[in-house]
């Protein structure tokens, strides 16, 4: 959907966040577009699962270059290496803040990279996480 919101829909200027409910539609937001840099926010902790990103790093290189840059760097920091307790069986490990924080944000920065390279090309100047 994002990609298709990117390059095939209309750029509006005036943006609104409609969201559904049983009586209606409710607006959540309503703004005005504005020349700025790219911004990202990555969800926060609970959104965790044990494999997340394993299937999309066997399929694209992109993904998994951007997973292996984020992790390298971020295991110099923790009790041990983040991809085994990423892809791992051990629930609690990975429930533990001192990997699911890491983990939702190397997934998210390989995710922020494909989508950057496939589609609008541009980097993120801002990246957000809980």
């Amino acid at each position: 959907m994002g990609f298709s919101l990117a390059t095939t829909r209309s750029l509006f200027r005036h943006r609104a966040v409609l969201l559904a409910a049983p009586d209606g539609a409710a607006e959540v937001a309503r703004g005005s577009a504005s020349e700025g840099q790219l911004a990202v926010l990555f969800p926060g902790q609970g959104s965790q699962r044990l494999g997340m990103g394993q299937e999309l790093y066997g399929r694209f290189s992109v993904f998994a270059e951007a997973l292996d840059e984020v992790c390298g760097l971020l295991d110099d920091h923790l009790p041990g290496l983040l991809r085994p307790v990423m892809w791992g069986e051990d629930e609690a490990a990975l429930n533990d803040t001192a990997y699911a924080q890491p983990a939702l944000f190397a997934v998210g920065v390989a995710l922020s990279g494909c989508s950057s390279r496939w589609a609008c090309g541009r980097l993120p100047g801002w990246a957000l996480d809980r």
